[in-house]
């Protein structure tokens, strides 16, 4: 084929100019993410239950969360690199988004070392420069912390590929450590574990015994760098693929779970990929023609859809559930780094046809080919609108270098441990730590958890915080026996019997829903023998029953009414109270309709009432401040 020769040489001739110029496109590379470093520091849930997992190992409490709750669902990886940024730079949020921004600025580097050795320096670079300019990939990179374990990864495939090409056992040994570091950041990189073997089993030129003893070391490296984890929390599975395991042990057949893979993977490009990425239709074609090439002998083609094939249940699963786009900006990178080979591989079939007039330098034109046919995605990917994709310059255009030339960034916002600097959660820990004794015991609610976490960091690990046990509602299509995992520790058990339904304090529905029972509430404070109780704006209507429960004195509003905190009595009683939608009372005897479907009653028949009538509001007096 006319593009043999370039496109399979991992040593062919990429930019002009010797060994000095090599390190050019990773400085270039580095100079551009630097311009993506984004403004806005948002702390999203994950930052918020990293950073509690690392101030309880700073203070020596072992692994655990903001309640004192010793995890089994995420790995330490990502809590120790936020430990070492805080001995390097100080302990705040910004610090802890260094770690974020670090490997955001790498991944494009990876991919263009990885695409150098797959390909050549011309794919990697060009790989990278796309990467730089997509909206999608930078926001999603930025707006959570999934670019982190990607760059494992990818670095275990580059380090395992150089280690069947040199034959190397040392390279094999670091690419499982690799594969290790990446599941220790996150579970989901248990895809890539098989990859060694499947690359032995699908490349031609690996197919030998030293290369079956490589792979064989890199995996047992890998599981036995991940071993203690493992054990340490097998009592809860493997945290964020319990579903997919239960898929693969449904009853389904052969044949039904080949339709939900394709339908899931259908469902993602449509929902997901062509939605938020203006060059979607030229990733798909790209896997396309990897496809086919992968046919032939072209070795960085066959790894590529490795890792495709061993990521696609994972995308399958995303697009079925309609999950967050960045779960896969893994798949991003590996979709920009294809999309390159496929250009290249045009290039070169155009510079191969003009060749055969000698006028023609067949090198020169392919350099200058494969120019033209990636600087208009560039423009396309910096310039043009398209659904959910903004264009680049959207995104560079708040980045943190064109902030500090306008004067604009706010180092004290992105240093609070809440998004926007809410002023009430500092309020809350200054009044703890003027009234409370240190040993006194704190319920915290606000609809979730991340209320707490975010008090726990601002008084630095000081106070002794719990979590209201909320109950949490995942819904399913026609849910008519809801699932809810619940547990006296944390909110979440298997197994769950509802209490009567006049015992139900609030129901709040986004997507999931989020229930309160007053049996729980007042069992679990005796239980944890709580003194003092802090609601939050999501809960602060919830102010009205504490204040009607003689076992509960309001002692304190913050911010007026944002937070309320109540001191508990010795004796905890149940007292008549009405059921609580959002902000809105719900008469009883509706709430279980509520759960029984996914789409709810109408309005007025979800408030037990007729048609054109007014929801009840709240009693008058009621705040609900600073939000």
């Amino acid at each position: 084929m006319p593009w043999k020769s370039s496109v399979t040489s991992a040593n062919s001739t990429g930019l002009r100019g010797g060994v000095r110029w090599k390190a050019l496109p990773v400085l270039l590379l580095i100079v551009a993410g630097v311009f993506t470093f984004h403004s806005e520091v948002r702390v999203p849930s994950d930052l918020l239950l990293y950073m509690s997992y690392a101030q309880n190992l700073a203070l020596g409490n072992g692994y655990a969360d903001f309640n004192g709750e010793l995890t089994l669902r995420r790995g330490p990886g990502y809590p120790l690199m936020i430990q070492f940024a805080w001995w390097l730079l100080g302990n705040s949020t910004r610090s802890a988004f260094w770690v974020v921004r670090v490997f955001c600025i790498a991944n494009p580097v990876l991919i263009y070392l990885l695409g150098k050795h797959l390909f050549n320096r011309r794919i990697g670079f060009a790989a990278g420069m796309l990467m730089l300019t997509s909206f999608s990939l930078n926001f999603w990179s930025y707006r959570h912390l999934d670019a982190i374990w990607p760059f494992f990864a990818y670095a275990s495939v580059l380090v395992l590929y150089r280690a069947f090409e040199l034959e190397r056992l040392s390279f094999a040994i670091a690419a499982g450590l690799l594969s290790a570091a990446a599941f220790l950041v996150k579970e989901s990189a248990v895809l890539f574990l098989p990859l060694p073997v499947v690359l032995v089993a699908v490349v031609r030129e690996f197919r030998t015994r030293k290369h079956l003893v490589l792979a064989l070391v890199c995996t047992g490296f890998a599981l036995g760098a991940i071993g203690p984890w493992l054990y340490w929390t097998r009592q809860d599975g493997i945290s964020g693929l319990n579903r997919v395991t239960e898929l693969l042990g449904s009853s389904a057949g052969l044949i039904e779970l080949v339709r939900l893979l394709f339908k899931g993977l259908s469902d993602y490009y449509t929902t997901q990929l062509a939605s938020r990425f203006s060059i979607a239709p030229l990733m798909l074609a790209s896997w396309v023609f990897v496809g086919i090439r992968s046919f032939g002998r072209a070795k960085g083609a066959r790894v590529c859809l490795a890792c495709l094939v061993l990521l696609a249940p994972y995308a399958a699963y995303v697009g079925a559930e309609g999950m967050r786009p960045g779960q896969l900006v893994v798949l991003f990178l590996l979709n920009y780094l294809v999309a390159s080979f496929f250009l290249y591989s045009l290039a070169e079939w155009i510079s191969t046809g003009l060749a055969r007039v000698r006028v023609w330098n067949r090198e020169r034109v392919l350099g200058v080919s494969f120019f033209l046919l990636v600087l208009p995605v560039l423009f396309v990917q910096l310039f043009v609108s398209h659904r959910k994709d903004r264009g680049g310059l959207a995104f560079l255009a708040r980045s943190e270098l064109v902030d500090q030339l306008q004067g604009d960034s706010d180092e004290d916002e992105a240093s609070l441990p809440v998004e926007q600097g809410k002023e009430y959660i500092r309020g809350v820990a200054e009044w703890f730590e003027k009234h409370a004794t240190p040993d006194a015991v704190i319920s915290v609610g606000d609809g979730g958890v991340d209320y707490g976490r975010a008090l726990f960091l601002q008084s630095d690990g000081r106070l002794r915080l719990r979590n209201f046990p909320m109950v949490e509602v995942r819904f399913a299509t026609k849910l008519r026996k809801p699932s809810i995992r619940w547990n006296n520790r944390i909110y979440t058990v298997e197994s769950f019997e509802f209490p009567p339904a006049d015992d139900l304090l609030f129901f709040r529905r986004e997507g999931r829903g989020w229930l309160l029972f007053e049996t729980h509430l007042l069992r679990q404070l005796e239980v944890q023998r709580a003194d003092y109780v802090v609601i939050g704006p999501n809960l602060c209507f919830l102010g009205e029953y504490f204040r009607a429960n003689p076992s509960f004195s309001q002692i304190a509003s913050i911010d007026d009414g944002a937070a309320q905190i109540f001191k508990v009595g010795r004796r905890l009683n149940h007292v008549p109270h009405p059921v609580f939608v959002g902000n809105r009372r719900l008469r009883p005897r509706f709430w279980f309709d509520l759960l029984s479907q996914r789409v709810g009653l109408k309005k007025h028949e979800a408030l037990g009432l007729e048609a054109g009538d007014r929801p009840p509001g709240f009693v008058p007096g009621v705040s609900c401040g600073g939000r």
